[in-house]
């Protein structure tokens, strides 16, 4: 990956949130750097790119709520079954045996992915179930049936759901 970012710099970003200084930062220190700090600007640049890589299930979610093709050398299973949910299970592959032909592999499908109505289909299907979760936790939550965690991740306003406040803090590059 490293050798790939310093190759085609003009053509990566690296998404940082500025907490640690990643080995693809010190490998290809020329690729365009997308930082998170505010959402509003951090989805606006991210919804330029053609595709994206991630380890991280919070970024690989709000990659494809933008329509962006998701692919994942992954750390955690949770990735993996992201991939899954979303039908694309070629999208995903563990890091701890990946190899460099699964890397080239991963490159030549992000530059032939695009966006097709299988993926819409998936998404609006899928948005519909979080809506209806969503609405039907409210009802409970005004019913006085359920409670929710008061945290560091999470903040409770009016009848309203809790909203986490940290969504996409855990990005790393």
């Amino acid at each position: 990956m490293k050798t790939h970012a310093k190759a085609h710099a003009a053509e990566v970003v690296r998404i940082s949130n500025r907490n640690n200084q990643s080995p693809l930062a010190v490998a290809a220190p020329s690729c365009e750097t997308l930082e998170y700090t505010e959402l509003r600007d951090f989805l606006r640049r991210l919804a330029g790119l053609r595709a994206i890589f991630t380890p991280h299930l919070h970024l690989a979610i709000t990659a494809y709520s933008q329509r962006i093709p998701t692919f994942s050398l992954y750390v955690r299973e949770k990735t993996k079954r992201f991939c899954d949910r979303i039908g694309q299970p070629e999208r995903a592959q563990d890091l701890s045996v990946a190899k460099p032909a699964d890397f080239k592999r991963f490159i030549a499908a992000a530059e032939a992915a695009t966006w097709a109505d299988q993926d819409e289909e998936t998404l609006q299907r899928l948005q519909g179930q979080a809506s209806s979760v969503l609405a039907f936790l409210n009802q409970e939550r005004t019913r006085g049936r359920v409670t929710y965690p008061v945290g560091p991740k999470f903040t409770v306003t009016s009848a309203r759901f809790a909203t986490p406040v940290r969504q996409l803090k855990s990005i790393r590059s």
